[in-house]
């Protein structure tokens, strides 16, 4: 009897032996298909793989063993810079001076207490009666002290025009006397170079003006 057997990828046969033995078939050994070859590594300098760098580990956000996170921020102290103050300025108008606009029966009278000995008087009671203060020059534009001295025995009002926009009626209190020189101060905006101040009372009459001067 005869049995084939597969081992290995070769078909072998076996003879099993009996008691008239007799040479046995030779079966032809039949190969079996090789096994396909897995396709070689790819070489780490080829240029079709894409190159990959290497990813540094992560920074450590301690300063040590137990310590205190360290801090992203520069360490560099930030240095504030203050403004510039402007320079003081300083500036007196004389309201007699003759290159100021005296309208109607406004003009200069004497006063002892004035500056210069005069001031302006019969400013108001109509619209024609005014003073207009002109080359009122300052360096930059910026907001002045306004002091103006006048005299009037009585609390009386004015309408100021600042370059020609009105900043309303003013009240100016009563001085000590007719003859005494007070002054109301104000905060103004000027602008760089001449500007212009008006005061008038197109009903009453305003106080007699001394003089006007400037600071800041």
């Amino acid at each position: 009897m005869t049995t084939a057997l597969a081992v290995a990828g070769v078909v072998v046969a076996f003879v099993a032996r009996s008691e008239s033995p007799a040479p046995a078939a030779q079966l032809p050994l039949t190969p079996l298909p090789a096994a396909v070859a897995p396709p070689p590594a790819t070489s780490p300098s080829d240029d079709s793989s894409p190159s990959i760098s290497p990813v540094p580990p992560p920074a450590s956000k301690s300063a040590g063993v137990g310590g205190p996170p360290a801090s992203r921020r520069s360490s560099t102290p930030v240095t504030r810079t203050e403004p510039a103050h402007p320079a003081p300025f300083q500036a007196s108008y004389e309201a007699e001076s003759q290159r100021n606009v005296m309208g109607g029966q406004a003009r200069p009278m004497p006063r002892d207490d004035a500056s210069d000995g005069l001031v302006v008087r019969f400013v108001g009671k109509n619209e024609a009666n005014f003073l207009r203060f002109t080359g009122l020059t300052v360096p930059d534009s910026d907001i002045y002290s306004v002091q103006v001295h006048y005299i009037s025995g009585e609390a009386r009002q004015a309408t100021m025009l600042v370059n020609g926009r009105s900043l309303g009626d003013l009240t100016f209190p009563a001085s000590p006397d007719w003859y005494t020189v007070d002054a109301l101060t104000l905060r103004i905006p000027l602008n760089a170079g001449a500007n212009t101040i008006e005061v008038r009372n197109d009903i009453d009459y305003a106080p007699d003006f001394d003089r006007i001067d400037l600071t800041r």
